[in-house]
């Protein structure tokens, strides 16, 4: 092949790509891969009476094995916390946190025991419906996620999300125009405003920063970036897309975004605010994003980032100045 480097999501340059995940276990040690600031998660909405005891989502959790769903799509990690590796304690540069706040695989006893706890409305089904985009690695996890929880005696619809389209004004020039978004998209920006109409969603959490302030402020009920509603002329703060609130987690959150960026107790206070993220479970770390790339052994010098971004800025082309690229 004359394919210098290849990067995406499609199957590799080395097959038809009939099975995009065949495909990309088969060359997995060719790739070059480098860990994302993202993790991939499954959101509950609480207000469903299913899910508001946090053991029923706690059960949830502890039934994935996170180890075989990395396993599935090749190039993840299974998650150990909500944050990934990539986040970093402002303090010290660091990474922000060493110990594993989840298993990476299943527990279907401690699953059982926490669902023996919770306390489930009366005449609750206990069935629920898992919204994913329609592609290949939301397909495999989620009929992972599915066998996991049907063992637990939930009933599980794979729901995959559909494109929707809206005609828009563009005040700008005066035109209507029409924009297609992701179902996934259109889920979360209804959400976003109070009108959740999911169970369970998978969504793939892309953390805009490497301070662990940003992503956990999102789960907060004043700070979440939602804006706010006005109800009968009392504005009011709208919820996170999961619906979930916690004081104590709010003023952590506060209480670090109070602090320095280098103030040592900081980080203390976000880890702190991850773990009872993780103890209340209204989003289920799965896994951790990693980007792929396959490299020819001609191109040197590609460097990736914390974002799992490859940089060509130092890249260096053997014998490059004998080359030529014919014209199409």
């Amino acid at each position: 092949s004359n394919t210098l480097f290849y990067i995406g999501n499609a199957s590799t340059p080395m097959s038809d790509g009939n099975d995009l995940l065949a495909d990309r276990k088969a060359n997995a040690k060719k790739a070059t891969v480098a860990d994302t600031l993202s993790t991939y998660t499954y959101v509950f909405n609480t207000n469903n009476p299913l899910f508001a005891d946090k053991n029923v989502r706690l059960a949830l959790s502890l039934a994935l094995d996170r180890e075989a769903m990395a396993e599935a799509v090749t190039f993840a990690k299974a998650a150990t916390g909500f944050l990934p590796d990539t986040v970093i304690d402002t303090a010290t540069g660091k990474k922000f946190r060493t110990d594993a706040l989840l298993g990476t695989g299943a527990d279907l006893t401690a699953a059982r025991e926490a669902l023996a706890k919770a306390e489930i409305p009366a005449g609750t089904a206990r069935a629920f419906t898992l919204t994913v985009n329609d592609d290949a690695e939301n397909r495999a996890l989620a009929a992972l996620a599915k066998a996991a929880w049907e063992e637990l005696g939930f009933s599980v619809t794979i729901k995959y999300a559909e494109p929707v389209t809206n005609s828009v004004y563009d005040v700008s020039t005066g035109e209507r125009l029409t924009i297609t978004d992701s179902g996934m998209q259109t889920l979360v920006k209804e959400a976003s405003v109070g009108k959740a109409d999911f169970d369970v969603m998978g969504i793939e959490w892309q953390m805009y920063s490497r301070d662990a302030l940003v992503a956990l402020s999102a789960f907060t009920s004043d700070m979440n970036g939602n804006g706010t509603a006005d109800l009968g002329g009392n504005p009011s703060a709208r919820k996170n897309i999961s619906g979930y609130t916690s004081e104590a987690y709010d003023k952590l959150i506060h209480d670090a975004y109070a602090l320095a960026t280098k103030d040592k107790g900081r980080a203390d206070l976000l880890r702190s605010a991850e773990k009872v993220l993780l103890e209340d479970m209204p989003v289920i770390p799965v896994l951790y994003g990693q980007n792929f790339a396959y490299i020819s052994k001609e191109l040197s010098g590609v460097k990736t980032d914390a974002y799992g971004n490859f940089s060509f800025t130092k890249a260096s082309l053997k014998d490059y100045r004998n080359r030529f690229i014919e014209a199409d």
